[in-house]
């Protein structure tokens, strides 16, 4: 069940409030109810054993009167400065974490006026006796109860959703960051497929005539001259063995002409016919 929406009125301040000032005052927030409620439990027993010669319980009334006061103060400080870490971490939470935190706002603005409340039911057992102390006790465990549940929902906006936590902030900054390349990147895929599926127009294939190539031809061996001939058969000045024909000529056909190799120092005497 939601609760009806309400504001508290509008207060310009002479002074900028810090962010993360909001948890110190909570802390003082949760626990001075709780005290408040034992000091009327004390107040009680001690008011229903006072009698004319001997009152009791006054010193515990007044002190319990004084954190009612300085209740209403922290709750109103509370109230501010978790405004200020809201807005300053309203943007990083998911939708989750944005509707609890308007929900913790809210909560939060019924608590100021119910320190208010409480005051004026404390002011009424002051003057109304027994009937008013059970009252109040009865009131401030309601307020204690209120103020446990906001505790808890504080927590869980810090410690599930991350609300005010740097290093969250950060890595949902990098997430932010990843997120954007990605549909550039997504952005630049979708232009490359649509520019693939552009057709282009058909080359005509050219035909190439095939272009015989002759097959490699020996070579045909030249004739030698005369004199090569005589160079090739002539036998060295310094050998006295008998002449030996190179085998070249052995090649050479037996209706060529006779070619006369001239005597040389060797000594020899007979002609040598070559056929060539």
């Amino acid at each position: 069940m939601s609760l009806p929406e309400i504001a508290l009125p509008a207060l310009q301040l002479p002074f900028e409030i810090p962010v993360l000032l909001h948890p110190p005052l909570v802390h003082f927030a949760i626990v001075l109810p709780v005290m408040i409620l034992i000091l009327e439990l004390i107040n009680m027993v001690l008011k229903s054993r006072a009698t004319t010669e001997m009152p009791r319980g006054s010193t515990v009334s007044m002190l319990s009167l004084f954190l009612i006061i300085l209740i209403v103060i922290i709750f109103f400080g509370a109230y501010l400065t978790g405004s200020v870490d809201g807005k300053n971490t309203y943007d990083m939470l998911c939708e989750t974490g944005k509707t609890e935190l308007k929900e913790h706002k809210l909560l939060g603005i019924y608590l100021v006026y119910g320190t208010v409340a409480l005051l004026v039911f404390k002011l009424i057992s002051l003057i109304a006796g027994g009937a008013g102390r059970s009252l109040l006790v009865i009131v401030s465990l309601l307020f204690v109860a209120v103020t446990l549940k906001q505790g808890r929902d504080g927590g869980e906006l810090v410690y599930e959703h991350g609300a005010n936590v740097a290093t969250v902030k950060v890595m949902d900054d990098r997430i932010f960051n990843l997120e954007d390349e990605l549909e550039t990147l997504k952005a630049e895929c979708n232009d490359t497929a649509e520019f693939s599926t552009v057709p282009t127009p058909a080359v005509p294939e050219v035909q190439v005539p095939a272009i015989p190539i002759p097959a490699p031809v020996a070579p045909v061996p030249q004739p030698q001259s005369p004199e090569q001939n005589r160079s090739a058969i002539a036998p060295d000045p310094t050998n006295t063995a008998s002449p030996v024909l190179p085998a070249a000529v052995e090649s050479i056909t037996p209706s060529a002409q006779t070619i006369a190799v001239p005597p040389t120092e060797a000594n020899i005497t007979a002609p040598v016919s070559v056929a060539q």
